[in-house]
């Protein structure tokens, strides 16, 4: 029975650092809002999951020590995913800030475009003039 409470304070624990790892990425703009809601939405079921859960499930499902490795296995895999999700985000916020800068110089060459119309109509109006 020891083993199944340290799992849940394993995954409750986890859960916690999934919130605020979410937040926290989010708030040094790491990580889009999306992707944060989606770990921390994570971390609450893993919280919530650990917490209703009757701990003789978890001694059920796993022997003495079996669950230890599991929880190492999909630790390192959430950080995995969690990495990739974090370049993810910063991949989509570059292609954002691109859109707008290409955005801006479309707009910019457009208006040369018609600056250079209105000079070649009043260099040709004063050419015909001669």
């Amino acid at each position: 029975m020891e083993m199944a409470v340290v799992m849940k304070t394993g995954i409750i624990v986890f859960g916690i650092v999934m919130i605020a790892a979410g937040f926290w990425f989010h708030s040094i703009r790491k990580l889009t809002v999306n992707f944060a809601v989606c770990w921390a939405g994570l971390g609450v079921l893993l919280v919530l999951a650990s917490a209703i859960l009757p701990t003789w499930v978890l001694s059920r499902m796993f022997g003495a020590w079996q669950g230890i490795p599991f929880l190492c296995l999909v630790g390192i895999l959430s950080i995995g995913g969690f990495l990739g999700s974090m370049i993810l985000s910063q991949l989509m916020m570059k292609n954002r800030e691109l859109a707008m800068q290409m955005a801006l110089l479309i707009g910019e060459r457009e208006q040369m475009e018609l600056e250079l119309e209105e000079d070649s109509k009043q260099h040709e109006k004063t050419a015909v003039g001669y």
